[in-house]
């Protein structure tokens, strides 16, 4: 009966990385503070099914969101569902994800503070890589996707937010 499509798209690699590392920091200079949060995945595969169902699924040259070497090659629709190394991609990627800048304000003259800092903080400000979905970081790894394992499938998995915090802290 030959092997599941599963079993074929291993061959070509893993969705499991052969490297997480992070970098985590902090650096202090007189009242100033700050913090780095850098990580990092290393040789995974995803497949990219959001590519997969966008480009080729639907009315193929009239569909607005048709990728133009689908009606290039003159693909048949038929084809938009099947599994193939088509969209298998590189899933590697660099995320800096936390940066914090805080200030301590010297409250040696009001008694009832011991400490003030005021700090602004941002998450996922950006990501380093050649996947072409949205995010690299696949959050789709539980269950089955059309009766497949779904770790490494991409399908339609929302990115992380870019936020921004400002905030204050204030020790009694």
């Amino acid at each position: 009966s030959g092997p599941e499509p599963t079993d074929t798209l291993l061959l070509l690699g893993s969705p499991l990385p052969d490297f997480i590392w992070s970098l985590n920091t902090s650096f202090r200079y007189r009242n100033f503070d700050l913090n780095i949060f850098i990580e990092a995945v290393h040789g995974n595969l995803i497949y990219n099914n959001t590519a997969n169902s966008i480009g080729i699924m639907g009315n193929i040259g009239m569909a607005r969101n048709t990728f133009p070497s689908t009606v290039v090659t003159g693909e048949h629709r038929g084809n938009s569902l099947r599994f193939s190394d088509r969209f298998l991609e590189d899933g590697s990627y660099v995320r800096l994800s936390n940066i914090t800048l805080g200030y301590n304000l010297p409250v040696s003259n009001i008694p009832w503070i011991s400490n003030l800092r005021f700090y602004i903080s941002g998450s996922n400000l950006f990501v380093i890589t050649d996947y072409t979905g949205y995010d690299p970081d696949v959050t789709n790894t539980t269950g089955k996707f059309d009766a497949h394992n779904s770790i490494g499938i991409d399908n339609s998995s929302y990115p992380k937010s870019r936020t921004y915090l400002f905030g204050l802290n204030v020790t009694f």
